[in-house]
C-alpha cells in the first residue's frame, strides 16, 4: 500500500501578502544599517600620519588629500628634509586642542575607511582643506574642485610641500622618488589627473 503523506505548513509556499511584510522589514534593516554605517561621528582622535586619524580604533583617512608617508622626504634648497614627519606633527598641531567629527566617504581601494573630518563640528574647518592651505598634503585626482583652490593657496606662497620639490604620495607609495641629485624637480610619476604636473614642477626647487 502506498502512503500519501498531506503537506504540513513548512511546505506551504508564503502567499503575497505574507511575503510582502517580511520584505519590508528586511529594507527597513538594511537601509537601517546603511544609515549607521554612513553616520558622522566624533572623538579625540590619534594622529598616524598627516592625513590619517585613529578614533580608538576606527581608522581613518582624510578624503580627497593625500599626505606624505611619515618617512616620506621632500627636497628643498638643494637639500632632504623630512616632510612627512613635518606633516605629521601640522596635523597633530593643528588637531589637538579640538574634537575631531568626520563624515564619512566610503571606503579605498586599500578598504581604509576614508572621510571628510571637521574641527569642532561639521560646518567648521574642514581638517583637509586646512593642510591643502598650508601646503601639508596635495590634491587627489577626482577630489572635490574646492580642494583645488585651497591647494592653490599653498602653492603660490610657496609653502609646506611647495618650498621645494617632491614625489606625490601615491606615487611614492609605489616606489618613486626623487633622483638624489636633486637634478629632476616635481611629482614624475602621477597618473593621467595629474600630467600636468609632469611639465610643471613642483615648487621653485
Amino acid at each position: 500500500m502506498r502512503r500519501t503523506f498531506a503537506a504540513g505548513p513548512s511546505s506551504r509556499r508564503l502567499s503575497a501578502p505574507a511575503v510582502w511584510p517580511i520584505l519590508v522589514i528586511l529594507v527597513v534593516i538594511v537601509c537601517g544599517q546603511t544609515a549607521f554605517a554612513a553616520a558622522p561621528f566624533s572623538g579625540r582622535p590619534k594622529v598616524l600620519d598627516g592625513d590619517t586619524l585613529d578614533f580608538a580604533g576606527r581608522v581613518v583617512r582624510l578624503a580627497g588629500i593625500a599626505a606624505p608617508e611619515p618617512d616620506q622626504t621632500c627636497r628643498a634648497a638643494g637639500r632632504a628634509w623630512a616632510c612627512g614627519r613635518e606633516a605629521r606633527w601640522a596635523t597633530l598641531n593643528r588637531v589637538s586642542p579640538h574634537w575631531v567629527t568626520c563624515v564619512p566617504r566610503g571606503r579605498d581601494v586599500t578598504g581604509t575607511e576614508r572621510a571628510v573630518c571637521y574641527l569642532a563640528g561639521i560646518g567648521q574647518e574642514d581638517l583637509g582643506a586646512w593642510l591643502l592651505r598650508q601646503g601639508w598634503a596635495v590634491v587627489e585626482p577626482g577630489a572635490d574642485p574646492a580642494y583645488e583652490a585651497a591647494q592653490a593657496v599653498a602653492q603660490s606662497a610657496g609653502s609646506g610641500l611647495w618650498r621645494g620639490s617632491f614625489v606625490a604620495p601615491w606615487a611614492w607609495r609605489l616606489g618613486q622618488r626623487l633622483p638624489d641629485d636633486g637634478a629632476s624637480k616635481g611629482c614624475s610619476a602621477c597618473d593621467a589627473h595629474h600630467q600636468r604636473l609632469k611639465q610643471k614642477p613642483l615648487g621653485p626647487d
